[in-house]
């Protein structure tokens, strides 16, 4: 069956039309949803979870528009959704634990976290190490590309994985 035929029969309540999307786009929309999520077994939930909303809200398909790209839209905007409210979860923890960080246990903590970001900075390749400490000592980009003889798109390129590193460190 074409994608057309797939969502006119899904439409009408065909289970074997569904079956056939499913197993078509799945492995795809969770490949896609892995790289945008870093996240493999959340990229499975929620493409399940993205099938099933298929399913369920099946009278809405438009037959005249791709069934290919509207799991892809539908993908990237739930993996933009699931982002951001990491975001606003790991803002919330840090603003909580600004305001709890005044007690002995925390400040304990804290110098073990500031000794694992410490020995994670260390082990950096020597360049991007050199950037990080820069943007630290609060460098603009622009100031460090200057500084260093690089681009700035290479020096965001640096931060970007430093700060990858550190928060893959930090919360495995």
């Amino acid at each position: 069956m074409t994608d057309t035929e797939l969502a006119r029969e899904i439409k009408k309540g065909n289970v074997v039309a569904y079956k056939q999307l499913f197993v078509r786009y799945f492995v795809l929309i969770r490949r896609f949803l892995c790289v945008m999520l870093e996240d493999y077994e959340q990229a499975c939930d929620l493409a399940q979870e993205i099938f099933m909303r298929i399913w369920i809200n099946r009278s809405r398909i438009d037959e005249s528009k791709s069934i290919k790209s509207f799991l892809y839209t539908i993908a990237k905007n739930e993996a933009i959704n699931q982002l951001n409210r990491k975001k606003t979860r790991l803002q919330e923890n840090l603003a909580e634990d600004t305001s709890v960080a005044d007690s002995s246990s925390d400040e304990v903590e804290m110098v073990d976290v500031r000794n694992l970001i410490g020995r994670r900075v260390e082990n950096m390749p020597p360049q991007r190490r050199k950037i990080f400490l820069s943007r630290i000592d609060k460098m603009s980009n622009k100031e460090i590309a200057a500084a260093l003889d690089l681009s700035v798109r290479t020096v965001e390129k640096h931060i970007e994985l430093a700060l990858k590193d550190l928060r893959c460190e930090l919360y495995s």
